[in-house]
């Protein structure tokens, strides 16, 4: 017995090009959505540019110092001039050109004499050696930070993966509302590479015991971080505060307060 047809191909579907064009695009991006879903349930997390005010506080501690020392820089002239220099250096450290005491020494020398500043080596070494000291004494996160990754804690496994030096990271979250947030805390100077060398990252996964399609990975910077992680085959999203990029490795987000919204609405269901 032929069997009748119960339903026709065109009573279900018709051509997308009939819809009106922001159904269509809307369709077409929770499609998109629902394929990109997956089992994510760990996230690593950059922490310097990225969860802690890097610059907030190094403004702080040098202004300290410099009041102490009787430098008479203005901060603000300083930071300016100091900041990319300083992103500078750190990019030689992570390329294995340099070494952290030359990093942390020459970043300032390089600073004071883009400014003019006239100085000798004792006083250098006492303005490097007391902003390793201090700069764990100030706290400040990027904003909507404490309450954001206290929300994320209850429903994911959070890891930070830095490549910052092991004797001042662990500081820098001690005593603030996310210290006890972390699963783990993977350091570059313990590993023994910097990200984006994979070896960090797929350290990592075995310290959390996840599969690279299991984690996201949250970071400022595109080649450490973003790059580094999706080589890996780990997912990404790039932190921005500055509004600097425009790429599409991956989503970009310029502010915590925006980071659960578009981490939901792009991975998870």
């Amino acid at each position: 017995m032929k069997l009748k047809k119960l339903v026709e191909p065109c009573d279900l579907c018709f051509p997308m090009n009939s819809w009106p064009k922001d159904q269509a695009q809307l369709i077409l991006k929770i499609l998109f959505n629902l394929l990109m879903r997956t089992e994510i349930n760990t996230l690593f997390f950059d922490l310097d540019h990225t969860l802690w005010d890097f610059e907030k506080n190094s403004a702080l501690t040098f202004k300290l110092l410099f009041e102490q020392f009787e430098v008479d820089i203005e901060i603000d002239q300083f930071m300016d001039v100091y900041c990319p220099i300083n992103l500078a250096y750190w990019k030689k450290y992570r390329d294995g050109v340099i070494n952290k005491e030359y990093l942390r020494y020459n970043r300032v020398r390089e600073t004071f004499f883009a400014l003019n500043f006239d100085f000798d080596e004792p006083l250098l070494c006492r303005v490097v050696e007391g902003y390793i000291t201090f700069l764990t004494t100030f706290k400040h996160l990027f904003p909507y930070v404490s309450e954001v990754i206290l929300r994320l804690s209850t429903r994911f496994d959070l890891y930070i993966v830095t490549n910052g030096f092991k004797e001042v990271q662990y500081k820098k979250i001690a005593k603030t509302p996310i210290e006890n947030c972390f699963k783990g805390f993977i350091n570059a100077d313990e590993v023994g590479y910097k990200k984006p060398n994979p070896i960090i990252f797929n350290h990592a996964l075995e310290i959390a015991n996840r599969r690279p399609e299991q984690v996201l990975m949250v970071g400022d910077d595109l080649e450490a971080d973003v790059l580094g992680a999706l080589n890996c085959g780990l997912h990404a999203m790039h932190f921005d505060p500055l509004k600097e990029f425009k790429h599409e490795k991956c989503p970009i987000f310029n502010c915590f307060s925006d980071f659960e919204e578009q981490l939901d609405s792009l991975y998870l269901l």
